[in-house]
């Protein structure tokens, strides 16, 4: 069951990373509806496996952001993340 929640929170972190580069292309069009989108996915994952996990998933994807998007991108993906979490 552990490498359920595992596989989970590593496919949701991918998901990030596919949507920074698309908002990266596409020249940053779709700030905000894909901080809103990911928000979706992210709670449904969190009030399934637990806070533990969820805030595994939030840093791993807020590296993940990081890492392939722009700045204003991280910081609208960290700023939901963190309020989902709360």
């Amino acid at each position: 069951m552990k490498t359920n929640k595992i596989v989970q929170g590593a496919l949701i972190a991918s998901l990030f990373g596919v949507l920074a580069v698309l908002n990266t292309m596409t020249g940053t069009m779709f700030d905000s509806l894909i901080g809103y989108g990911m928000a979706i996915p992210m709670a449904i994952y969190s009030y399934k496996t637990g806070l533990k996990e969820a805030l595994m998933t939030s840093v791993a994807s807020m590296v993940i952001a990081f890492l392939f998007g722009t700045l204003s991108y991280v910081l609208i993906v960290s700023h939901h993340l963190v309020w989902e979490q709360l």
